[in-house]
């Protein structure tokens, strides 16, 4: 039976859809919720604010429950102006709407790539194959992490169809492609994350060039030239407005400057990192206990380990494409290449040459250009697939058999060398880490880690070795029979996304939703003291102290009470495990996001010894200009100013000198400064002695957030 062309492009469309479906069901049909730090403690809180709003009729163009208060508009991630998540947060509160979020960009970035292979004359076997690999790529399934990071490589795909299409002779195609790479772009910038959106621009930049060079005549096409023209002033008509309000505001909060080299670096991509290729969660997942923190040096967790993992059968595939289509798929490999070159960022000796091009001076996490290898690993992938079609061949499958036996063989020596290397875990433990003030816990708890990251490396060799020889059987069959591409892909297609989806979910941490509708004692405590007529403005202090109050009754992953101890004594030590979060909201205001936001900060970590008293003095001033009333913390705090309210595991303090939010803002009108800060804060008298008047009365609590607005 001959099933049309129509017929075939729906079914393969319908089929990524439903593998989209298969990876999401559980917290887009079912009862859970996917949780990460990022989604859970900063978007959460600004859907659930921007759904009750638009719900209402109200423009959501002010957020006060995350951070000391965020735009909406003057935001990198556009909740009021980009579609999709105006749409799902309309219609649904946070927690599905999240999953729809996640689950349309996924469908979005499988049906662009599919576009995109096709666009190149390939079959729709060999696109199914692309467009399984770019949708569910390790970039991909890591970014749900950053919504803004899904945004922009959701939209990768429609940007080099676009770019493509403009290159095209045909007029009505470069018509279409003009229409194709200004949305994309624009959304891209508009939704998504602007530093990943510049990066991707970086590729389109590439692949431009290669065409201009392949043939010097194309400088005069004015066709082409003209449709990026088009594209370009679709892009601006979307995005201008946030570009210059976030200019502006950049401006304001110091952020306009250049990065140093210093904190350009900042999320390098380690060369430990290539390893993933094979095994991604080689050092801990998140989604089970084998986690075991940053601060530990047995089994660090990385979640950079996904940024490169493309599965093994697209390694595999991708192989064949760059052996017998050299020709087409040495751009899509320079360009993954140049990607890593630059995300490599400490470790490669020319990134502060990089830094001094346009604008990359202006980024930081240069690893983060690497999570569009899945797009470009797309083409090499369907390349990879119509060969083997068009000149059957064993070799893939020896090189997926070669694959097994070698994980198989790391697997043995493993289990065989067991005791030999728990013994010198032991050793290291006891020579390194006890005594050690940033190591408190005993001796049997670094055991008991290390056994957890022995056993993750134990079955993700296992799984990856059983992953392997399935596909070099389905490679060795395709050959056997001599399968066509469309064929084979549907052959390959189960175990490319069993994989990927086998490796997405052992990066996800899927909840309850009930732990997102539980409130913690301490917020309800607020909640009863709390005068009606003033809102609550409370913070928590300590490191990542959003785990106590979304989840009361302890992390879904570790444990919770050693985690604290460990936590207090990482506060004292360490310079970036420490940070405030608000009570009433979800969202942590980590240091480096209080920059921005209150541009006169600049927090730095005081070289002290001591307590962690003395680094919460250091920033004792920051906390009046947040204006926060009350102080949520799992640690005894003795500081002028602060009365403990209520005793307990978790301690609410109240600061006697609050500071109104309208009182500072008439301070800084000209936009915040170090100057201007440090004189609103030091006028005598406590806000308690000018008795608070700006949070009296509704109205004057407009006024204040009018003035915060208008400074």
């Amino acid at each position: 039976m001959t099933v049309s062309r129509p017929r075939a492009e729906l079914a393969a469309l319908a089929l990524l859809a439903l593998a989209a479906l298969a990876l999401c069901w559980p917290f887009l049909l079912g009862g859970q919720a996917f949780y990460f730090y990022d989604s859970a403690v900063y978007l959460m809180p600004l859907l659930h604010w921007s759904h009750h709003s638009l719900a209402g009729g109200i423009e959501p163009a002010w957020d006060a429950s995350v951070l000391c208060g965020v735009s909406a508009f003057d935001n990198s991630m556009g909740l009021c102006l980009y579609p999709p998540l105006r749409l799902f947060g309309t219609l649904a509160d946070a927690v599905p709407a999240e999953g729809w979020i996640i689950y349309s960009h996924l469908v979005l970035a499988a049906w662009g790539a599919y576009a995109l292979v096709r666009s190149r004359g390939l079959g729709p076997g060999p696109a199914l194959a692309g467009a399984l690999t770019a949708a569910f790529a390790g970039g991909m399934v890591y970014s749900p992490a950053g919504i803004p990071m899904l945004v922009s490589q959701a939209w990768f795909p429609w940007m080099l169809l676009g770019l493509l299409l403009c290159q095209d002779a045909a007029p009505r195609r470069r018509w279409l492609g003009a229409a194709v790479l200004g949305l994309s772009t624009g959304y891209s910038f508009q939704g998504g994350y602007p530093g990943m959106a510049f990066y991707s621009l970086l590729v389109l930049g590439l692949f431009q060039s290669l065409w201009l060079a392949q043939r010097p005549r194309r400088w005069a096409d004015g066709g082409a030239w003209l449709a990026l023209a088009l594209a370009a002033l679709v892009t601006g008509l979307l995005y201008a407005g946030q570009a210059q309000a976030l200019q502006r505001g950049a401006a304001q909060s110091q952020r306009g400057a250049g990065l140093s080299v210093e904190q350009a670096e900042e999320g390098s991509l380690s060369p430990a990192t290539l390893g993933g290729l094979l095994l991604p969660h080689a050092l801990g997942r998140s989604a089970d206990d084998s986690y075991s923190g940053a601060s530990w040096r047995f089994g660090t967790y990385d979640p950079t380990g996904m940024y490169l993992y493309v599965g093994l059968g697209s390694l595999v595939l991708l192989l064949a494409g760059l052996r017998w289509r050299w020709r087409q798929a040495w751009p899509w490999a320079l360009a993954w290449g140049l990607l890593v070159f630059y995300a490599l960022g400490k470790w490669n000796p020319l990134f502060p040459l990089l830094l001094r091009l346009p604008v990359l001076g202006y980024l930081r996490c240069p690893d983060k250009a690497v999570l569009f290898s899945g797009t470009l690993s797309a083409m090499p992938v369907a390349y990879g697939l119509t060969a083997l079609a068009e000149r059957p061949t064993r070799a893939p499958a020896r090189w997926a058999a070669a694959l097994a036996a070698g994980l198989g063989l790391g697997l043995l020596a493993l289990w065989l060398g067991w005791d030999a290397l728990m013994r010198l875990g032991a050793r290291h433990i006891e020579a390194h880490l006890l005594g050690d003030p940033l190591h408190t816990l005993p001796l049997q708890a670094y055991l008991g880690r290390l056994t957890r990251l022995l056993l993750n490396l134990r079955w993700q060799l296992g799984a990856q070795a059983a992953w392997a020889a399935l596909i070099a059987l389905a490679l060795w069959a395709g050959w056997r029979w001599r399968l066509g591409a469309l064929g084979l892909a549907l052959l390959l297609a189960p175990l490319l996304f069993g994989e990927l989806a086998m490796n997405a979910r052992a990066q996800w941490v899927l909840i309850d939703r009930a732990y997102y509708d539980t409130k913690p004692a301490s917020v309800a405590w607020l909640e009863q003291h709390q005068d009606p007529s003033q809102p609550v403005r409370a913070f928590s202090w300590g490191y990542l102290a959003a785990y106590r109050r979304l989840f009361p009754e302890g992390r879904p992953q570790g444990r919770l009470v050693q985690e604290l101890q460990l936590n207090e004594v990482l506060q004292v030590n360490s310079p970036s495990s420490w940070g405030l979060d608000m009570a009433n909201g979800y969202a942590p205001l980590w240091p480096k996001r209080l920059q921005p936001l209150l541009g006169w900060m600049k927090v730095q970590d005081p070289d002290l010894e001591g307590a962690s008293l003395q680094r919460l003095r250091s920033v004792r001033r920051a906390l009046d200009l947040a204006s926060a009333r009350w102080l949520v913390s799992a640690v005894p705090l003795d500081l002028p100013g602060l009365a403990l309210r209520r005793d307990g595991d978790v301690r609410i303090y109240e600061n006697l000198r609050c500071l109104p939010m309208a009182y500072i803002a008439g301070h800084s009108r000209g936009g915040y400064d170090q100057a201007s800060a440090w004189a609103a804060l030091s006028v005598t008298g406590t806000a308690e002695g000018r008795g608070r008047p700006c949070w009296r009365t509704a109205r004057r609590r407009r006024w204040a957030v009018a003035a915060w607005l208008g400074a």
